[in-house]
């Protein structure tokens, strides 16, 4: 565990933890929007799954029917099944889609929604989640939806299992891992991505493979109306085991307590006056042994100690001086105390001095142990 804190004097804060490590998208989960449970009725005379033909299901959400039309079908794919649900979850809308032997096949679906009248509905938070993108030696299944612009995207930036790629505002996943998963399960979030976006009445979803066989293949698709969380706890970088926020008199002191961090660099104490707009206050560095904590407390305690006998100016002169040959080691990759010392290193040095003039000034007439735990 490492223990970390700092004294400020503003009244809304926020600690952000700098890192190395890459962030990925999310969205967060929600309920379905539409649930595909009502077996669809055709909307002419042929009631085959071909292309140009519209199916309705009625009742996908309160006062919301959906319009399902198949636009076009590329390398020989047929539509085995409008909607199956002997795999998948009865809210989800799941084609089931036959590629030919030696062949790239996909359909593409239209997905309208609207009233009891027939008249466009508007959504306005549509979430598609295309799921169970995975494949095998000789096949590898594709998923693409296309909202039009200003969408969100979210997936498992981490995985290694599908690559998605935006082509004007259609996003397509394509598996490249070859691994296959047993059934439709929305727990394999390494073959599912998410698309959102906001004031739609229809999108675009298309599925198929990529089949290496020789012979054809039946591929059970789907997509789940709801957004799912991508960020996988193993990539944060710090956890937590504890946070303290105490107000000392027109001071704020924060205290947090990590139990793990990884390829952290330093925190950030930042201030806002609307809880809108945040600018920087603070950083404290952390693991490194001569750039962390116990270097923050030393800068400080030293020149809250100080305080007692020797004005400000003349440490904070001193301070300056004492980082600028820090500096001058930085560039020449010379040493202090065993480390190499850098420039963001200097800055946080220099406002620990000024802590420990700000914690000195209002006690100079306590113990040297007393100053300590006002440090801490």
């Amino acid at each position: 565990m490492k223990t970390n804190s700092t004294f400020l004097k503003y009244a809304v804060l926020l600690i952000v933890v700098l890192a190395f490590s890459i962030q990925v998208k999310a969205t967060p989960p929600s309920s379905y929007n539409f649930s595909f449970n009502s077996a669809p009725s055709a909307m002419q005379a042929s009631t085959a799954f071909i292309v140009g033909n519209k199916f309705k299901f009625g009742s996908v959400a309160s006062g919301t029917d959906a319009i399902v039309t198949i636009l076009s079908a590329t390398g020989g794919a047929t539509v085995a099944l409008l909607d199956d649900n002997t795999t998948t979850k009865p809210e989800a809308f799941s084609p089931k889609i036959n590629v030919p032997a030696l062949s790239t096949g996909t359909v593409e679906f239209k997905i309208e929604f609207v009233n009891g009248g027939g008249s466009p509905k508007v959504i306005d938070t549509l979430r598609a989640t295309a799921m169970d993108i995975d494949g095998n030696s000789t096949l590898k299944e594709i998923d693409a939806l296309d909202m039009g612009p200003g969408c969100l995207l979210s997936y498992l930036s981490t995985s290694l299992q599908i690559n998605v790629v935006q082509t004007g505002t259609q996003y397509l996943a394509t598996n490249v891992a070859g691994m296959e998963y047993a059934g439709v399960d929305t727990s394999a979030k390494q073959v599912m991505f998410t698309l959102a976006n906001t004031n739609i009445s229809s999108f675009t979803y298309r599925a198929g493979a990529t089949n290496l066989a020789n012979s054809s293949t039946s591929r059970q698709k789907g997509i789940y109306f709801k957004g799912f969380d991508y960020v996988p706890a193993s990539t944060m970088p710090v956890k937590y085991s504890a946070f303290d926020a105490v107000v000392v008199d027109k001071s704020v002191v924060l205290s947090w307590i990590t139990e793990q961090e990884i390829n952290n660099n330093h925190f950030e104490v930042e201030r806002s006056f609307d809880g809108v707009s945040f600018t920087t206050t603070a950083m404290v560095l952390d693991g490194f042994e001569n750039g962390g904590t116990l270097d923050a407390f030393r800068h400080a305690f030293t020149m809250a100690y100080l305080v007692r006998y020797v004005q400000i100016d003349k440490l904070r002169k001193l301070g300056k001086s004492h980082e600028k040959g820090n500096e001058y080691f930085f560039y020449k990759n010379h040493q202090e105390f065993g480390e190499r010392a850098d420039s963001l290193a200097c800055v946080m040095d220099l406002r620990n001095n000024e802590l420990g003039f700000e914690i000195g000034e209002k006690s100079k007439n306590v113990s040297k142990e007393e100053l300590k735990n006002l440090i801490i």
